[in-house]
């Protein structure tokens, strides 16, 4: 009967020890969300510009001009027309 005390002492000590270890990993995400979320928002950011310049490269523009920057803006345009209709509910 003592071992299965034991088991259990040592189960309840595990778990225990789990649980600590996933709330600290919890606590830790939750604190620094605003900044996962700021590099993240950057990120889409830097990727957006290159993804605008290399379309508007495409079509023979070159960055230092009007019809470039008018490309660009177009672009942005379009994208957040999208972000609209994805946000959107369907019915």
């Amino acid at each position: 009967m003592r071992i299965v005390h034991v088991v259990y002492d040592v189960v309840s000590v595990v778990f225990l020890g789990i649980a600590v270890v996933m709330a600290t990993g919890v606590a830790f995400v939750f604190v620094r969300m605003p900044q996962i979320r700021a590099r993240v928002e950057q990120y889409e950011a830097m990727e957006i510009q290159a993804e605008n310049e290399s379309f508007c490269e495409k079509r023979g523009l070159t960055p230092e001009t009007y019809a470039f920057q008018t490309c660009e803006f177009d672009l942005d345009e379009i994208r957040a027309n999208e972000d609209k209709r994805q946000a959107s509910p369907l019915f």
